[in-house]
């Protein structure tokens, strides 16, 4: 809840996934059901736009037909918004 809070409209759900042997292990590999789940919840919460699943990307930019929904509301926002990032298990 604390990013609705600061007014946070966008969130994604991705899976980590490790570079290289020197980062940190994958711990668990969420399944569909899981993003699924993950994605009623934030739009139960009020996100204006969830992407959820493995090959999400909070970096990556968004295809088009998601990205003119994001643009079409963005129009409506105050001038200046911000991008955070953080992860689930820091609460949202």
């Amino acid at each position: 809840m604390q990013l609705r809070n600061a007014e946070v409209d966008v969130v994604t759900f991705g899976q980590y996934m490790r570079p290289t042997k020197g980062h940190l292990p994958v711990v668990e590999y969420v399944t569909p059901e899981g993003f699924a789940h993950w994605q009623k919840v934030a739009e139960g919460l009020g996100f204006r736009y969830v992407a959820s699943g493995a090959m999400v990307r909070g970096r990556q930019p968004l295809s088009p037909a998601p990205f003119m929904k994001c643009m079409k509301w963005l129009r409506e926002v105050p001038e200046f918004a911000t991008i955070r990032t953080t992860r689930i298990s820091d609460g949202f």
